[in-house]
């Protein structure tokens, strides 16, 4: 596939100019106040409990196919492992490179470096692009993604010691959220499929054929149609509230502060090409076998600005909140620019004999 090819596509024109539009859009709207200051944490809410779950569990009403199930658990296992490379990395050098920092601004540099907004920024986009082939890899990597947010990223920004106790609260909070929920929920009916109780139905072309009962988008569909309804809404509100949130958040300390533009380059490009690096040489060698769509979601999902979670860590726990909050700003608009690049790199090289 050939440069020229991609940037012309109108699949990844849509995906690029939607988000680019509808994030302005609300960003204009906030800093008029047309939208109101408590719409965001309604907009979270909604993505939060009813459509980004919706999405999760819709993404897992596919049909089983074993080669495609063992690049998917490469996919969840690879994905523990980069946040794992990235948790020892970003330790080890900030510890040896920067000696004159206190410990607050470690920590969220540690943050910064880790977590990506991939709920809200790089889901939609990869999504609007790749459609649903990308769903199940994506999910795989957000569960690994929250693993992490909730535990790690938790005990870092909280300062909370780390007991028997603060340590079954976060399993516990990532047990209960209801995306975690939704997902395995999924996984089990996904890949259990074939063993579970089978029902016989008429499908569209008027076939008698056995599938499981839990497949609720055969079974009852009727049910199942209001779930993809609300999975639907689910990426224009979270450009909204991209642009919501840039959009209450002061320019001038922000674009002047050398630090913020240097920890959001990081974040939003070198982290991205160290990931699309190492997992390229990981498939070169033969040491993991992925699809394409297996690669872009590794790759992409850890191509996004700052997680607005850690935002909200370091606004709870006082913890550099203004610096954190100034990279969150300046790596969400690099991303707007970067995240298509990386789009772009991907497509470029999923297209040779790799994959």
């Amino acid at each position: 596939m050939k440069l020229i090819d991609i940037i012309t596509n109108h699949d990844f024109l849509a995906a690029v100019f939607s988000t680019i539009f509808v994030i302005m859009l609300a960003f204009f709207l906030r800093r008029k106040n047309i939208i109101k200051e408590n719409a965001k944490t309604v907009i979270s809410s909604l993505v939060l409990k009813l459509g980004l779950p919706a999405m999760a569990f819709s993404a897992f009403m596919t049909d089983l196919n074993e080669n495609e199930f063992k690049s998917n658990m490469q996919v969840l296992i690879l994905g523990i492992c980069l946040y794992i490379f990235l948790i020892i990395g970003s330790f080890l050098i900030l510890k040896l490179a920067s000696k004159k920092l206190d410990q607050n601004r470690r920590d969220v540099l540690s943050m910064i470096a880790i977590f990506g907004n991939c709920t809200f920024f790089s889901s939609p986009i990869i999504e609007g692009f790749y459609g649903d082939a990308i769903k199940i890899p994506e999910y795989l990597m957000i569960v690994a993604f929250r693993l992490f947010l909730y535990t790690y990223a938790f005990f870092v920004m909280s300062g909370t010691k780390v007991d028997k106790h603060h340590i079954f609260a976060s399993i516990k909070k990532f047990i209960f959220n209801p995306i975690i929920i939704a997902t395995f929920l999924g996984i089990l009916i996904w890949s259990l499929q074939n063993v579970l109780p089978q029902v016989n139905i008429t499908n569209e072309l008027g076939e008698e054929v056995s599938v499981c009962i839990f497949r609720i988008d055969q079974t009852i569909p009727f049910i199942y149609k209001p779930v993809v309804f609300i999975s639907r809404m689910t990426t224009p509100l979270s450009w909204i509230l991209v642009g919501i949130t840039i959009g209450e958040m002061p320019f001038k300390s922000a674009v002047k502060n050398i630090s913020v533009w240097l920890a959001s380059i990081f974040r939003t490009i070198i982290i991205p090409a160290l990931i699309f690096g190492f997992v390229l040489l990981l498939q070169y060698l033969n040491v993991i076998q992925l699809t394409k769509y297996g690669f872009a979601a590794c790759v992409l999902t850890l191509s996004a600005p700052l997680s607005v979670v850690i935002v909200s860590y370091a606004v709870e726990y006082d913890k550099d909140q203004y610096f954190v909050s100034d990279v969150s700003l300046i790596s969400t608009i690099i991303a707007m620019i970067s995240m298509p690049v990386m789009l772009v790199l991907v497509e470029l090289i999923t297209a040779t004999s790799l994959f």
